[in-house]
């Protein structure tokens, strides 16, 4: 996983058939992230196969959203996100990562909870039952111990 200003990339990922209807929330296809992986206070993470995007919130909070073409998901993944939570906490300005993964999206619970994150509530996005995870610094430095 590497540092990455590849708009073009993210978009073919999360435009592809098999990842839209996971992150789309029910709406409209095609959607276009250019400028949030342009704008310099984010960050996405990625390789051929898609990545963490890392948007910068107040207070040293990063939400990340997730997206990988199907021939990537598995036990990499982890692999990937722990790649890319080292890299947020120790060479950002990162001390809590958040996330929200909507309740039949098992596969990104799994992640999720295998990450370190703890549930913090439940939510809903545009209509759609959610829970909201975080992982703080202090967590994750914990988890590496494990």
């Amino acid at each position: 996983m590497e540092v990455s200003k590849d708009s073009g990339l993210l978009n073919r990922v999360i435009n592809d058939p098999a990842v839209f209807p996971w992150v789309s929330l029910g709406l409209k296809p095609p959607f276009d992230l250019t400028e949030l992986v342009e704008n310099d206070a984010n960050i996405f993470m990625a390789n051929e196969h898609g990545g963490f995007l890392f948007i910068a919130k107040p207070d040293f909070v990063y939400e990340v959203h997730t997206q990988f073409l199907p021939i990537a998901r598995g036990p990499c993944v982890l692999r990937w996100a722990k790649e890319c939570a080292f890299h947020m906490f120790t060479k950002t300005d990162a001390l809590r990562i958040d996330t929200t993964v909507s309740v039949d999206n098992r596969a990104a619970e799994k992640l999720t909870l295998a990450m370190g994150f703890t549930k913090w509530g439940e939510v809903e996005v545009l209509g759609v039952p959610s829970n909201y995870y975080v992982l703080t610094m202090k967590q994750w430095a914990r988890n590496l111990c494990q």
